[in-house]
């Protein structure tokens, strides 16, 4: 050992304890980390005087403090922070560290250092040095600390298996999400694809309707879950429109016609799902936009009339579902494009207009509701729409609605190209957004939301 170096524990003071318990070799200190007490133990020589602590961690950064006392005249050369995957982290070993510079006081001294270049819910081990001439010290103690699952992010994800399109449909059945139809510029599509969470794999599944109609193809059909099957219904084959709705049984892989609606046929319609009923409207009919509105129930099998749809008549609206209450928002007639809120109270069957969306009007983007719970085991609940196209541009702005204070926020942009008749699934509080149009190209690529 070299004397020239001894380093002694120094007690960064903290309200919630500032008891030291000396032995012979040791000084044994506390140290609180995300609210946790540790032991940390420091000697001489190899081992520093130091406490750490790790804070504001996040997904891909965090914060450490540090602090230090010596009683010789040596002068510290560097000091800092070092991490890694692997425990103890070692300084000028290929693991991270964050510098600072020389230190020559016999004060005690504290720094801070910003932890960046961490991955996402990844373990880390970090212990702070110092570097003197003669040799390199570490706080005896190691620290473990994990990173966040990242908020308001977006992360790339399997492409489609299939060929690029807009305007298809999707729903999730259990731990697989389920993607057919659509345009892919020369064909309407009649194929669908299985998606794994899990995996992030796709696999072809049976063609829509499974060869019971003579033309299975569409484009801008209405897709939602209920009680573990999935339904798809309406759209256009790019010649007509239809009122039809079709069943999918995952287990056998097999569709099964359902009751038309007894509405219009119509094609770009908005929807949303509460409980085990799908509630369906607007949309372009067989000459205009139109505002009827029906309710499905899985159970009855059967279609029942509602309210009609009280805002302006619109086709490329989007919904979304919180609690017992629906929402339908964007939409256009006529190239007048719209950036209204309205609500649906499924309890007393009536439409109430809410505050619009701060983005700009728009069509053909997506709406989808997230339920989660944040590492302060506090539970949301929010609607979010978002991209799209109004004529001349095209969008890849998101924003989140909040029910309770009816107003928005904007969020992080979608880290894909702009586009609109993209495609959503939720599973497990995440979003999985793909396909679309970017106003030159069809697109197949996909996406993770984590709010």
């Amino acid at each position: 050992m070299k004397q020239s170096i001894a380093l002694l524990l120094f007690l960064l003071i903290l309200s919630s304890c500032s008891k030291e318990e000396t032995d012979t070799m040791y000084t044994i200190t506390r140290a609180k980390i995300n609210g946790d007490m540790v032991n940390q133990y420091g000697g001489y020589l190899k081992s520093i005087a130091a406490t750490d602590t790790v804070y504001n961690i996040k997904a891909y950064e965090a914060f450490a403090e540090g602090g230090v006392a010596f009683i010789s005249s040596t002068e510290i050369l560097e000091y800092g922070h070092c991490w890694s995957q692997i425990s103890p982290p070692v300084y000028n070993n290929g693991d991270l560290a964050s510098h600072h510079g020389s230190y020559s006081g016999t004060e005690p001294f504290e720094f801070t250092s910003s932890l960046t270049g961490l991955d996402r819910i990844t373990t880390y081990f970090l212990r702070s040095y110092v570097i003197t001439a003669s040799d390199t010290g570490y706080n005896s103690t190691t620290i473990q600390f994990t990173t966040k699952e990242p908020h308001d992010y977006w992360i790339e994800v399997s492409s489609l298996g299939g060929t690029a399109r807009e305007n298809a449909s999707a729903f999730v059945i259990g731990d697989y999400g389920y993607i057919g139809l659509g345009d892919d510029g020369l064909l309407y599509r009649s194929d669908f694809f299985r998606y794994s969470f899990s995996a992030d794999t796709w696999e072809q599944v049976s063609t829509f309707t499974s060869g019971k109609l003579s033309n299975p193809r569409r484009s801008g059909a209405v897709a939602f879950s209920l009680n573990n099957y999935g339904y798809v219904g309406m759209g256009s084959d790019g010649q007509e429109n239809y009122n039809d709705l079709w069943r999918f049984d995952p287990d056998g892989n097999i569709w099964s016609e359902m009751p038309s609606c007894p509405g219009h046929k119509r094609k770009d319609a908005a929807f949303f799902t509460i409980g085990s009923k799908a509630y369906i409207g607007t949309g372009y009919g067989s000459f205009d936009a139109v505002s009827d509105f029906y309710v499905f129930d899985s159970e009855t099998e059967t279609w029942q009339a509602r309210q009609e749809f009280a805002g302006p008549l619109r086709s490329g609206a989007k919904g979304f579902s919180i609690g017992d209450r629906g929402f339908f928002a964007f939409g256009e007639r006529n190239g007048l494009y719209y950036n209204d809120l309205w609500e649906y109270n499924s309890i007393n069957n009536e439409w109430i207009q809410k505050t619009s969306c701060t983005g700009a009007a728009r069509s053909k983007g997506v709406a989808f509701s997230i339920s989660y719970t944040d590492e302060n085991n506090i539970s949301y609940n929010y609607g979010f729409v978002g991209m799209g196209y109004d004529g001349n541009a095209v969008f890849k702005d998101m924003y989140r609605y909040d029910k309770e204070k009816d107003s928005w926020i904007q969020l992080a942009d979608f880290y894909g190209d702009a586009r609109f008749n993209a495609c959503s699934m939720i599973y497990h509080g995440a979003a999985y957004i793909g396909l679309g149009y970017n106003g030159t190209q069809k697109m197949k690529d996909f996406w993770k939301y984590l709010p």
